[in-house]
């Protein structure tokens, strides 16, 4: 069975079967979304509220937007 290890301190880090996957995620807010989901995974996240959170200062439209372009 593959492992999925996280490590957040530090260095943020993602490995995947030992093989570290970290340059997969092209940006900084595309850690944190990740980061933030892994860390709340006990719950539900609508993507509205992901998109809110993530980009606050932009229209929902865009937010929206945005979330989608980082989950691809």
């Amino acid at each position: 069975m593959s492992i999925l290890k996280f490590f957040f301190l530090g260095s943020f880090k993602v490995q995947y079967a030992g093989v570290d996957i970290t340059e997969s995620l092209r940006t900084r807010k595309e850690r944190a979304i990740l980061a933030y989901l892994v860390m709340e995974a006990q719950r539900v996240h609508p993507r509205e509220t992901i998109a809110e959170f993530f980009w606050p200062d932009r229209p929902e439209n865009q937010a929206r937007m945005n979330l989608r372009q980082a989950m691809l």
